[in-house]
């Protein structure tokens, strides 16, 4: 499992820490609904998981994922019945982990199986994606945030926060432009595109092969985009 992040505020640290504590797995249970016959004639299912107490998502494997910040907690995974199973959701030390571990295995159908996951929580503080996602984030207040990409993502978000982090060492399509926040240190040490807006400070950084588009017309601008990538801070 992904750790809690430092609280130092560093581009392109995010450290890791080992995670304390028992993990709650919850299995599969009679709290799903079925829907029409789909592939090979499975039925695609949504279950509730009964998981709580947690500001941060580690997501491990490919998968459909769907955040809304300010509710009450609620994680549904939707996919074939026969996957289910195979899609496990664990809390430690206020980490939710999603691991959908069988469409990591590059054989078969395996990785052709759909899987969609929405939470909703009162605040997120950080993703960590060690998998293939398509996210969409709606975030109306984030306060401080984090997000690490080590696999591949396209993630879009909007809202609000007050610092955020983004260290990009996969592949990504990060579009942020409307997540308006007031102080951003961003890093792409992979390859990708992103897009951030800042109010009042910037930090970004190309390590790798990217674009990175700032929005906002921030005071404070700190840029470095090495030989091959373009840094454009828009009036």
């Amino acid at each position: 499992m992904r750790p809690t992040f430092p609280t130092a505020v560093s581009v392109p640290v995010l450290a890791a820490a080992g995670l304390i504590g028992a993990a709650l797995w919850v299995a599969p249970g009679p709290d799903a609904s079925a829907h029409e016959d789909h592939d090979r004639g499975h039925k695609t299912v949504t279950q509730t998981r009964a998981v709580d107490g947690f500001t941060q998502l580690h997501i491990e494997g490919g998968m459909d994922l769907n955040v809304v910040a300010g509710e009450d907690f609620a994680v549904t995974v939707t996919t074939r019945d026969d996957h289910q199973d195979k899609v496990e959701t664990t809390v430690e030390d206020g980490v939710l982990t999603i691991d959908d571990d069988r469409n990591r295995i590059a054989w078969g159908d395996r990785n052709d199986i759909d899987v969609e996951v929405r939470v909703a929580l009162p605040m997120l503080e950080a993703l960590v994606v060690d998998g293939a996602v398509d996210a969409d984030l709606a975030l109306p207040d984030a306060g401080d945030l984090r997000i690490e990409i080590n696999g591949a993502a396209d993630l879009e978000a909007e809202g609000s926060c007050d610092s955020l982090i983004v260290e990009v060492n996969g592949a990504g399509d990060i579009d942020l432009e409307d997540l308006h926040c007031k102080a951003v240190d961003i890093a792409l040490n992979g390859a990708g595109d992103a897009s951030v807006y800042a109010s009042e400070r910037v930090k970004a950084r190309i390590n790798g092969v990217g674009e990175i588009d700032v929005y906002g017309k921030p005071d404070r601008v700190d840029t470095r985009d090495g030989l091959l990538g373009s840094i454009d801070v828009h009036d």
